[in-house]
């Protein structure tokens, strides 16, 4: 073998182990929250099958003056659910309730002022309820887990509350 066949083989190699590395690193999916009027009927529904009835919405003023739109309430008792979109957030500004606390899974529960200082108010955050549209193998956060981790959200806020006896 010649020394010139020998140097255009060995480019070859090298030219096919380059193609062989692995694959380039793919962009996660992009995703979405629950739109708020699903949510919105998610909670009743979680409510329902506890046996307690949702109430429409209606402004609420929490601990430190700020004013949310109570998304969900109960009936007969002084608990509700806001469940804070992008458009909620930006409403916020630089209301400290506008950015999620760093606190993992924990729900975040506010009491009420003023009119409202016997509501127990549970904070939920529509990004924490992410999901992407792709279907099959390229699926990475399916619509049902997230619409299952808000129901278990809501149903865990109301033991939260029967546990420390809010009324």
């Amino acid at each position: 073998m010649s020394r010139w066949t020998a140097s255009v083989a060995a480019f070859g190699l090298a030219l096919g182990l380059i193609g062989c590395g692995p694959p380039e690193a793919r962009a996660p999916n992009p995703t979405r929250p629950i739109d708020e009027g699903r949510a919105l009927k998610l909670m009743a529904q979680a409510l329902s099958a506890d046996g307690l009835e949702a109430l429409p919405p209606r402004m609420v003023t929490l601990s430190g003056g700020t004013q949310v739109r109570l998304d969900v309430g109960v009936n007969g008792r002084e608990l509700g659910f806001v469940y804070l979109t992008a458009s909620d957030v930006r409403e916020l500004g630089s209301n400290p309730l506008a950015k999620r606390a760093d606190a993992g899974n924990e729900l975040i529960v506010r009491a009420g002022e003023g009119d409202d200082e016997k509501m127990h108010i549970v904070i939920l955050y529509a990004t924490d309820y992410l999901y992407d549209d792709n279907v099959g193998e390229d699926h990475e956060a399916t619509a049902i887990t997230a619409e299952n981790k808000l129901d278990r959200d809501t149903r865990d806020f109301i033991v939260i509350a029967q546990k420390n006896n809010w009324p």
